[in-house]
């Protein structure tokens, strides 16, 4: 990795974890390439030292032009950090079908396009990072987040393929996997579960989800155990395959391997039941 002029792309970098990741990079030796959809976060990353790229990650174009300019000016690109993404929280007969295929589209395609843009550039030069922001919803769900998890569990799959299929090149591929964080997502999941419809049958539990949600963004942590997760995944000679970066991420998903799903979804409930007292 040639630190002096690490050439890093961070996709989903005018809000929350993206922008806190790309303002630490600005502040060392790296060249930043900053692209994002928010067009009023992009353009407070422009007066800094942030090269600006505005793009949806489902166009396809719009991405292989984004990697084709970063390459055409750098000459070559040392990391990908896919980042983009956003929570389609609600319950899985609720959610409109329209709804969870752009949930997919974002959250899993989206990476898809920058990781087949990159990796031509990163085999040929026998070196590269592509580091993909998970979740601890890859290994555990609870009530309103099916498909925003499902999406979760769908880039941990492929950046476990990943990896085995480009080390031979040089190439590392690493999973960041936080819980809750204090970040804008919260929110945006948050208006995603109240303002979904469903059947009545659903009422109770909804509002009980909608409690242990926003007590769960109460709680969330600080992005300082994250941001240094991305920025260790960049620069150590040999990255961790993935970072649990949180207090849940790292003993949630031990506990239900030891209590199984069962046993772990009734003590989930149990919460779920407690959660306006």
């Amino acid at each position: 990795m040639r630190e002096s002029r690490c050439v890093v792309l961070v996709t989903g970098a005018s809000s929350g974890l993206g922008h806190d990741v790309t303002t630490r990079l600005l502040a060392g030796p790296y060249v930043v390439y900053a692209a994002a959809l928010d067009d009023e976060g992009l353009r407070e990353l422009g007066t800094t030292r942030a090269r600006t790229l505005p793009l949806d990650v489902r166009d396809d174009e719009a991405v292989r032009a984004a990697v084709e300019r970063v390459v055409a000016e750098q000459g070559h690109i040392d990391v990908l950090f896919n980042n983009a993404g956003y929570g389609q929280y609600g319950f899985v007969e609720c959610v409109p079908v329209e709804a969870i295929q752009r949930q997919f589209d974002v959250n899993v395609v989206g990476y898809a396009r920058f990781i087949q843009a990159v990796l031509p550039y990163m085999r040929r030069q026998r070196s590269g990072r592509i580091i993909n922001m998970s979740s601890v919803c890859s290994h555990i769900t609870m009530p309103g987040m099916g498909w925003y998890a499902a999406s979760k569990h769908a880039v941990r799959a492929v950046t476990e393929s990943l990896r085995l299929e480009v080390e031979p090149f040089g190439i590392h591929v690493i999973a960041i996997e936080p819980g809750s964080v204090a970040t804008g997502f919260q929110r945006v999941a948050h208006d995603a579960l109240t303002s979904t419809h469903c059947h009545d049958d659903y009422a109770s539990l909804k509002q009980r989800a909608i409690t242990m949600h926003d007590r769960m963004g109460r709680g969330a942590a600080s992005s300082d155990t994250t941001v240094a997760a991305v920025l260790d995944a960049i620069n150590n000679p040999t990255p961790k395959a993935v970072y649990r970066t949180t207090p849940d991420a790292r003993i949630a998903p031990k506990l239900h391997a030891l209590l199984g799903p069962r046993r772990f979804g009734k003590l989930l409930m149990r919460r779920f039941s407690n959660a306006d007292s």
